[in-house]
């Protein structure tokens, strides 16, 4: 019974020792800033895709000429006051952030 305890001994002393308790949290903390940097990594590599995507379906979807065409059919003492407002812009502005953040929110 002497051995176990002995040997059960040697080996706490020799983790201890050798502190091998911060070995492992190194280690672990190594792993994490390598996943924390390649997680930071894909996100950017996505923002940059998504960003192309965005810009083809608000060209495709041609929001500023259909603003401009339904603003046009307004009439001309609502039309200048929006227009004395910037009201057009916030609204493509609006709809095309929309845009964008439903397609961030895909991924």
């Amino acid at each position: 019974m002497g051995e176990i305890l002995d040997a059960i001994q040697g080996i706490y002393d020799f983790l201890t020792d050798w502190n091998a308790y911060s070995f492992i949290q190194d280690v672990f903390a190594e792993v994490i800033i390598w996943i924390a940097t390649w997680y930071v990594w894909m996100k950017v590599a996505a923002i940059k895709f998504l960003w192309g995507v965005a810009q083809a379906l608000m060209d495709n979807l041609n929001i500023s000429s259909t603003l401009q065409y339904y603003w046009g059919q307004l009439d001309s003492n609502l039309l200048g006051f929006c227009t004395r407002y910037k009201i057009p812009e916030a609204l493509n502005m609006i709809m095309n952030s929309a845009i964008v953040s439903f397609l961030m929110r895909l991924f």
